[in-house]
Formats: structure tokens, sequence, C-alpha cells
């Protein structure tokens, strides 16, 4: 086992093909200055913004027992520093691990929510009944409203007020945040990450008094063949519950790639 920075050649080695897209957040940890990535350079890669932020773990058919053992060594080490952590994983490299975390550190790691990675190399626009529209000082208090819609919807908390307007600010007249609009600012989404090959988009909602009028379709159809055209290939995660976010994505020309569990300590909730 070694810790390598993100500009390590083992990600090109062992990341490939789907792999690229359904663990497409290595690319934002890699950028990050305080990232944590360990790696056998052979079976497995564990990377983390920082201590605070979910572990994704890569794994292949090479994940044998001593490859199992150092994860374990670094999991524990960072359950013990955040007890709250979250794990992104395939459940069929976990089971051993999380285990022994629970005989061990008493921590229970049971599903969060399921992860499915989608790709759009070709894009399906439905009828429209409305405009894209850039974000503008105007927008803000829609902004405000959608960031904390999600924030609900995900994490089922509510975002702090002053979080939701530093975003707003953050995206007025930022060329990475979309909004839709008939009449009134509907829906929103956002290019989160974006590099020579990928383009992750995040942030998609639509106001709960709008859903289920095919605003998602619209709004992400449009985004991902603004992408198309620049050359990189739109993707985002999607959560395996929620059908009716799957089948808008589908709808439009999104191909499914891939899964990830994400996973969280019950015993620290």
């Amino acid at each position: 086992m070694r810790k390598i920075n993100g500009q390590d050649s083992v990600f090109d080695k062992l990341v490939q093909g789907n792999d690229e897209i359904t663990y497409n957040l290595f690319y934002l940890v890699r950028g990050c200055e305080d990232a944590r990535i360990y790696t056998d350079d052979k079976s497995y890669i564990v990377a983390q913004s920082n201590q605070y932020t979910p572990i994704w773990i890569f794994a292949n058919e090479q994940f044998d027992a001593e490859a199992e053992n150092e994860v374990y060594q670094i999991l524990a080490d960072c359950v013990k520093e955040n007890p709250k952590v979250h794990i992104n994983a395939k459940p069929e490299f976990m089971s051993g691990i999380f285990a022994r975390l629970e005989a061990e550190l008493n921590v229970k790691y049971e599903k969060y929510k399921g992860l499915i990675a989608y790709k759009c190399p070709q894009v399906k626009l439905v009828e429209e009944k409305g405009q894209l529209t850039s974000p503008r000082a105007e927008h803000k208090e829609r902004m405000i409203d959608l960031v904390k819609q999600i924030t609900e919807d995900i994490s089922h908390q509510e975002l702090p007020h002053e979080e939701a307007v530093a975003f707003a600010d953050k995206h007025t007249d930022s060329e990475n945040l979309f909004l839709w609009q008939d009449g009134d600012i509907v829906s929103m989404a956002r290019i989160a990450e974006k590099n020579e090959k990928y383009a992750r988009i995040n942030y998609v909602v639509t106001d709960r008094a709008k859903r289920n009028r095919g605003y998602v379709k619209m709004l992400v159809g449009n985004v991902s063949k603004i992408l198309l055209e620049q050359g990189v290939l739109p993707m985002l995660y999607a959560d395996d519950n929620n059908p009716y976010s799957n089948a808008a994505y589908q709808k439009i020309g999104y191909l499914k790639v891939g899964e990830i569990t994400e996973f969280y300590n019950k015993n620290a909730e």
C-alpha cells in the first residue's frame, strides 16, 4: 500500500471504461489539496477529499485478503477520526470489512442510498414548454429556494439560509448553472465538474409544486446537448430509489453504466 497524489498514473491504469464514469467523483477528489488517496497498484484505490467528506473505494477482481486488510486499516483510521464518515463502494467488496469494523470498532455500516451512474452519448430532446435561462441577479430568491429543496430531498436536512444565499451569490452569472423558466423559474441544474472527457451534472431539482411535468427532461436534455457540442460526455448520478428521475434521464438518452452504494454508520447517527 502507498499513499499517492491526484496526478498518479494508477487512476488511468485501474479505472477504465465505464468505471471512469461510475467513479467520476475521483476527478473531484484528485484535485483537492488535502486529498487522501491510497492504492496497492493492482486492486483498489481509496480516495477522500478530506476527513469530513465521503470516502470512495474502487476495487476490482484482484481484490484479495491482503487488499481487504489494507483497506480495513485505512477505513479504521478514517472512522476513528470521523465516525460519521460515509463510504461509497460496491457492496460485494465490503461485507468482510464492515463486519470487522463492527466487531472491532462498534460501527455498523448500512445502506444509505444507492447511486446509479449514467452517461449520455446522444441526447434525445423532448417537447418543450419554457426555455433554458442563465442565472441572473433577479433569479437569486428562486435559486435559494431550489437549493434548499434539493438539500432536503437528498439529506433530509434543512440547509441554513446563509449557505443557500452563498450558493445563489456564487452561481449568479455562472456558466455552470442552468435554470428552466416557464413563466417563473421552475428547475435548476449545475455542471459540478468538467474535464476534457466528462462533465458531471448535479443539483438537478424542480420546484415541488411543479414536479412531474417534464421539466427535468427539458432542462437536463438541453444542458446535455450543450456539453456534447463542446465535445465532452455528460454524466450524472441518480438515486436508485427515485424511479421518476431515473425514467426521466433514460427518456432523454442517458444510459446506465454502473452502480455504487453509499453507506453510513448507523451507530453514529
